[in-house]
């Protein structure tokens, strides 16, 4: 066992191990970092960020003298395990730091790339191409940048005619990042694979690999962190290029995918086919991207981070699939299903007035066809409201934080009846939400 999963056991964190690596991260580019501060970087409660500083003290990585500090062997750590050794440490800090400042040094790569960018083959509408516009590529880019983790997480691209991969390479460059296996690129198209090969940076390389996703084997791929598709505009293209970024997939990885809004009953068979390849929906922002030429989805498609589930994996090893098993063994039943949704960036008025949020909240629950037997909600002074729903089928919940502009939701069912991302794109419409993040518990007795 290394000195991470060391820790994370010892101090009872629930969460994958990179939520310690952000710290160490965070730890060595702000050496002076205050306990508060970095919990909330990691995403952990207070006590967990403190014992997590303990516990590297013990290990020799951290030494408390005024302040907690790495030593030469934490430093190490990031610097060779993280990637961190090649990074030009004062413009990836203000990258991090200042949303202003990083959108200029994006837009800065993108006027370097403008060129190469107007030489791209020609879009192959039988490939279903359409190419994002420049601002789509610089949002997409800037998710990953911002993953303090990224200078070790390999990312493949399933399809990439928008170029996102090149115009990363090139960033990553720009940075003083190295790397040769790195970042790769699946595509039918030889044309652009011919192009991507060509122009990509020489410090971080991209490899292009050519493969038809509807009729090649997978067993030789290489695992990655971190996977990009913009698939076809069809289910069934969608549903093959989500297949293909799924055998890639390393355990708790990530992928985000693009496309259009689709009919409820599409959404719905979609979103059931995903969950079966041990895939949840995480996160959706609507119309996220843009596209130069795309007329039969509108110019614009929504942006879905996927991310593999710890249940499935739980489930594989039960030995309790059939379901005679289930009914004898009364241990392995599962009791319900509770959604924890995180709203972001919402438009803080909508979560000021209690008579505004219940009126809301009622509007879901008739949406969405939720029993509510009783309902209580509550004022706080000077801001914020909770409300409390209690449901025929469990209970739907809320607590707002207007001066944060988030929002908290739970909704707990015992039949898996609604519709997940529909239910999370009504959320965010509703509180003016640009971002929603999605954690799913299965409840078991």
């Amino acid at each position: 066992m290394n000195v991470l999963e060391k820790i994370k056991n010892d101090i009872g964190l629930n969460q994958s191990i990179e939520c310690l690596e952000i710290g160490l991260v965070y730890s060595y580019l702000y050496k002076t970092i205050a306990t508060k501060e970095l919990a909330k970087k990691m995403s952990v409660p207070v006590p967990i960020a403190t014992a997590f500083k303990k516990e590297l003290v013990k290990n020799g990585w951290m030494k408390r003298e005024s302040f907690y500090f790495l030593t030469a062997k934490g430093q190490a750590f990031v610097e060779s395990q993280l990637n961190y050794k090649q990074v030009d440490k004062e413009i990836y800090k203000t990258i991090l730091a200042n949303p202003h400042e990083r959108l200029k040094f994006l837009e800065q790569v993108a006027d370097f790339l403008k060129q190469i960018f107007e030489e791209r083959p020609a879009v192959k509408r039988e490939l279903d191409q359409a190419h994002a516009t420049m601002e789509t590529v610089i949002k997409r880019v800037e998710m990953m940048l911002v993953d303090p983790l990224i200078f070790s997480k390999k990312i493949a691209f399933v399809g990439d005619d928008d170029l996102v991969s090149l115009f990363l390479s090139v960033t990553l460059e720009k940075i003083g990042f190295k790397k040769t296996d790195f970042l790769t690129v699946y595509d039918i198209d030889t044309e652009l694979l011919a192009f991507i090969e060509e122009k990509h940076s020489k410090e971080v390389r991209i490899r292009c690999v050519r493969k038809d996703f509807r009729n090649e084997k997978t067993t030789d791929l290489k695992k990655v962190d971190v996977v990009f598709t913009d698939p076809p505009y069809t289910p069934d293209g969608i549903l093959t290029f989500i297949n293909f970024g799924e055998k890639l997939l390393n355990k708790y990885g990530k992928m985000y995918v693009s496309f259009n809004h689709k009919t409820p009953e599409i959404q719905s068979f979609l979103q059931k086919e995903i969950n079966l390849k041990g895939l949840n929906f995480i996160e959706i922002t609507p119309n996220f991207n843009t596209y130069l030429g795309g007329s039969i989805i509108g110019n614009v498609s929504n942006l879905y981070v996927l991310q593999k589930s710890e249940m499935t994996e739980t489930m594989k090893s039960s030995e309790n699939i059939y379901t005679k098993s289930l009914k004898k063994n009364k241990t392995s039943k599962r009791l319900g299903f509770h959604s924890l949704y995180d709203l972001k960036e919402c438009n803080s008025e909508v979560l000021t007035s209690v008579d505004n949020v219940r009126d809301k909240m009622n509007h879901m629950s008739q949406l969405f066809n939720l029993n509510v037997v009783e309902e209580k909600f509550h004022q706080f002074k000077p801001y914020g409201v909770s409300g409390v729903m209690v449901l025929k089928e469990s209970h739907f919940t809320i607590h707002t934080w207007p001066e944060h502009n988030y929002a908290a939701v739970d909704l707990f069912i015992c039949e898996e009846t609604v519709d997940e991302s529909k239910f999370m794109e009504e959320l965010q419409n509703i509180f003016g939400s640009k971002r929603c993040e999605l954690k799913k518990i299965y409840r078991v007795n």
